[in-house]
């Protein structure tokens, strides 16, 4: 009997701490705000032979990293009636937009030789979030307005894969080549604030459903690129690669001493990412 009663006094805690619990499994699409402006600004020609007409062309893109799919569970505990602590673990995947650039050469008076050198970037994100939120709700009833707000702390693996496709048909040169470079952007470890406001549905029942706007604050400040892969055609170009080819430091200012040594990494200025976004975030709330 002592045993049953030790047991009973055990439960009881949990149970009552359980009837306060809910888990909700999500899925999220997000789009990009205050997105961060890129251009395509190099031009890559290389002038071998005479005189050479250059044309170039490039595109400006608005990206925000914060665009694409997120998927990830919430834990909510009711402190109160109308408010709740909760935490989240998410995977966001970002949305792939290419940044392209052409550069084009004829030579005169040699115009039968031109060159071709087609340049494409992708910086894409993806991180596992942790997120901590209070969760309010505006009154008692079984379908209910709500809102919630919080921090995210994001553990992202923040790249850059660019290839090039150069063609052309000067003499002693290869017709066509393809370089793909891919590059690790640090930090890895990013913050942010949160917000949210939705509806839930049967909110009194063992299983309810919500719908929210959903909104991410955060932007980036990379310090370091760095080349992981290096594939000229089908082998591996790493070797062929200076250090300030394949490593670049964002810094406050470059100066015209910069940027000397092939035994060091390259400076580049600071910029801010962005990955913020806003999105609509659907699931299920089971409550126990």
């Amino acid at each position: 009997m002592k045993k049953q009663i030790l047991i009973i006094l055990l439960v009881l805690p949990v149970l009552s701490i359980a009837q306060k619990l809910s888990i909700s499994p999500f899925y999220n699409i997000n789009c990009g705000v205050l997105p961060t402006t890129w251009n395509s600004t190099n031009d890559h020609t290389i002038v071998t032979i005479d005189t050479s007409i250059t044309k170039y062309s490039g595109e400006a893109k608005n990206i925000s990293l914060g665009a694409g799919k997120r998927v990830g569970v919430n834990i909510e505990y009711k402190k109160w009636n109308l408010v709740s602590a909760g935490a989240s673990l998410s995977y966001f995947s970002s949305s792939d937009k290419p940044i392209n650039s052409i550069s084009e050469a004829e030579y005169d008076p040699y115009t039968i030789y031109n060159l071709e050198i087609a340049t494409s970037d992708i910086y894409r994100n993806k991180s596992l979030d942790f997120g901590l939120y209070t969760h309010f709700l505006l009154y008692d009833k079984n379908s209910t307005p709500y809102f919630n707000a919080g921090i995210v702390l994001s553990y992202s693996n923040y790249t850059l894969n660019r290839e090039v496709n150069i063609r052309n048909n000067l003499p002693g040169y290869y017709p066509t080549e393809k370089y793909v470079f891919d590059y690790k952007i640090s930090p890895s470890l990013h913050y942010g604030l949160t917000g949210s406001a939705g509806i839930e549905i049967n909110r009194n029942k063992t299983i309810s459903m919500f719908a929210e706007t959903y909104a991410i604050l955060m932007n980036v400040s990379p310090t370091k690129r760095k080349c992981t892969s290096a594939i000229w055609n089908s082998d591996d170009y790493m070797g062929n690669m200076t250090t300030s080819e394949k490593e670049t430091d964002y810094v406050d200012s470059v100066a015209e001493t910069d940027n000397q040594n092939d035994n060091e990494p390259s400076k580049l200025l600071k910029y801010n990412q962005s990955f913020c976004s806003i999105g609509i975030k659907a699931g299920l709330k089971i409550n126990f």
